[in-house]
């Protein structure tokens, strides 16, 4: 007569196979899903509004890069003067991403703000430090103060 209950080699063995499964679909789902491994952003509107502002800049389009900024910065003229000169070029040239290290949503008098810092990375040297001062305004994140900083090392 044939015993019945397995071995437990084989009790053993089968609970590797299903846990190595579940670690490969696991493994499959945070390469395939690629907010799964975003930068550490909660607020991914912060990212989009900063991240389309420094591709127009880079592109040399002062117009809307300018409209990614709060209609009460007084610094919008010397911006897209800035911009259309070349100099944000200059500063931005080899952008390649923005990383978001944090964002922070707080409520302030003049309505909710975000704050967020991260990271310009560039194709051809190191990433430069970020930092970025967001405001609600017409229902839409509006940039009100911004700064590129210092090279990561």
């Amino acid at each position: 007569m044939e015993n019945s209950n397995p071995s437990p080699w084989y009790a053993g063995k089968h609970i590797f196979i299903v846990l190595g499964e579940i670690f490969l679909v696991a493994a499959l789902l945070l390469l395939l899903v690629p907010g799964l491994l975003d930068d550490n952003d909660d607020n991914k509107e912060a990212k989009g509004v900063v991240t389309a502002f420094i591709e127009a800049a880079a592109a040399g389009d002062a117009d809307f890069a300018v409209g990614f900024h709060s209609s009460r910065a007084n610094y919008r003229e010397s911006l897209a003067d800035l911009i259309r000169g070349g100099g944000y070029g200059q500063i931005l040239e080899g952008y390649e991403s923005v990383t978001c290290d944090s964002s922070q949503s707080v409520s302030a008098d003049r309505g909710p703000t975000v704050a967020l810092s991260g990271s310009v990375n560039f194709t051809d040297r190191p990433s430069a430090n970020l930092t970025a001062n967001l405001i609600e305004e017409s229902k839409s994140l509006k940039i009100q103060g911004f700064d590129i900083g210092a090279v990561r090392e």
